[in-house]
């Protein structure tokens, strides 16, 4: 019995492939949809990207006060929806719920019966990929309902696959085919945030500059919200923190004195640590944000530093010493991840040698020097084991060290 099973499944896979596996190509889910059903026009293209879960009531405390007042229920629906196809959702698009055509047996023809703006895209462990989006759907109750989008020119599709393009070529250092893909891809989809992410990578790997690769990156954070996949998304924010941080440095080695990207930088790692809170990469880069925040306090040459707290919806003022408080605590949570890397140690060591120089404006005994100085020589006898052949670098430790021994 067991064995007829089996053969039933591969038949089955083999004749209906689309629905065995679960998956469907963009051309099987195409739908014309109708908003009046007595017009003889021409319903809208689009394709099927799921079915309603639920429909639920906003909270309470999205009804305006005066229709409270007035008993009448102003708040919006919530639908769930179960995606069984995505060919390019993006938050704060407008999705819309088809009844099918009581003359149809398929769902070539259906009536628009309410609309939803997507307001997130989440993954299930047993149902996969959901979306929520909220509307006026009152009418509908918890009927079934079909969710599909509008597919104007088929954009979405083309750009999706014009990306694919770009990735593969990059991949294969083939710069100037993955730049081609990439702006094709930005044509049908100017807001495609992977896209600006991987142009703004790939300038920056390919030596053109930082000036090209930051507009495009700019145009990834401002559209951050319709990344996709969270993975990606995390990458970027990851990439976006470096490519301040580089920016920073030329900008300060041409003497335009600004902490404008530290401070966006700053806001990039709150977005990141929302995907994952202890990565090693996203710890260490933070904490040489605030080693330069501290360099720059400690000058005078800005006095004080405002930060906006995005998860504590509040301003904070960082002075010098706040600024080397948070480098330590970054540095710890790097340590924590991974300790045999070589930007952590000479971070480390950037670290603990301002905090030994500091001794003198500060009530610190000999232990706490001793201690220090433990802590210097331990990061980088740590720092020469990991360097991998840096002179530059090499040479800057051992000015360091120079400097320990005649404390």
């Amino acid at each position: 019995m067991k064995s007829l099973v089996v053969f039933i499944f591969f038949v089955a896979l083999a004749c209906f492939p689309n629905v065995a596996v679960g998956e469907s190509s963009f051309n099987d889910n195409i739908i014309y949809a109708f908003k009046d059903t007595q017009s003889n026009s021409r319903g809208k293209k689009m394709v099927i990207i799921g079915e309603t879960v639920s429909i639920d009531k906003a909270t309470v405390f999205e009804a305006k006060k005066q229709d409270i007042m007035l008993d009448y229920d102003t708040r919006p629906d919530i639908a769930t929806v179960r995606i069984s196809y995505n060919p390019g959702i993006k938050i704060g698009q407008k999705l819309y719920l088809i009844e099918k055509h009581p003359d149809h047996v398929s769902y070539k023809d259906g009536n628009i019966v309410g609309e939803i703006t997507v307001k997130s895209i989440f993954k299930t462990t047993f149902f996969g990929q959901q979306l929520r989006g909220i509307g006026r759907l009152r009418l509908i109750g918890n009927r079934t309902m079909t969710v599909a989008m509008d597919t104007t020119s088929d954009k979405i599709e083309k750009a999706l696959i014009a990306k694919k393009e770009g990735d593969y070529y990059y991949a294969k250092g083939e710069i100037e085919k993955a730049i081609k893909s990439y702006k094709e891809a930005i044509h049908y989809d100017s807001l495609y945030p992977e896209v600006h992410s991987a142009l703004g990578k790939l300038h920056i790997n390919g030596g053109e500059g930082y000036i090209s690769a930051g507009y495009e990156y700019r145009l990834a954070w401002e559209h951050k919200h319709k990344f996709l996949d969270e993975h990606e998304k995390f990458e970027f924010l990851k990439n976006y923190i470096n490519f301040l941080i580089y920016k920073f440095k030329i900008e300060n080695k041409k003497r335009n004195f600004s902490i404008k990207d530290l401070v966006t930088a700053l806001e990039v790692q709150e977005e990141a640590e929302k995907l994952e809170k202890n990565n090693f990469d996203i710890s260490l880069s933070t904490a040489k944000v605030y080693y330069y925040l501290y360099k720059y306090a400690k000058s005078g040459i800005i006095k004080e530093i405002i930060v906006l707290r995005e998860e504590k919806k509040k301003k904070e003022k960082l002075n010098a010493e706040k600024c080397l408080e948070y480098t330590g605590k970054y540095l710890d949570k790097a340590a924590q991840g991974r300790k045999q890397d070589k930007e952590l140690h000479k971070m480390a060591i950037y670290y603990y040698m301002e905090k030994l120089n500091n001794i003198g404006e500060n009530s610190f005994d000999a232990s706490g020097k001793n201690d220090l100085r433990e802590k210097l020589l331990y990061h980088a006898k740590n720092f020469k084991k990991y360097k991998y052949n840096s002179k530059s670098d090499d040479k800057i430790v051992n000015q360091i060290l120079y400097k320990i021994e005649s404390l």
